[in-house]
């Protein structure tokens, strides 16, 4: 697969990464993003809540 580069485009460097790593790490990896991702929804989640009660800590 060919790519046009430019100077913001990591398309390539991810590419070559995902190719030299292992299945543990790629395993790693997926679990680190998904707990990050749930991490991040439950904060969307509590924050929304605190904004719909007024129960925010920043005023």
């Amino acid at each position: 697969m060919a790519w046009t580069s430019s100077p913001r485009d990591v398309r390539n460097t991810l590419t070559a990464l995902a190719d030299r790593a292992s299945l543990d790490d790629h395993r790693a990896a997926w679990t680190a993003a998904d707990v990050l991702r749930c991490w991040g929804l439950d904060l969307c989640k509590r924050a929304e809540r605190e904004a719909e009660t007024g129960k925010g800590t920043c005023r």
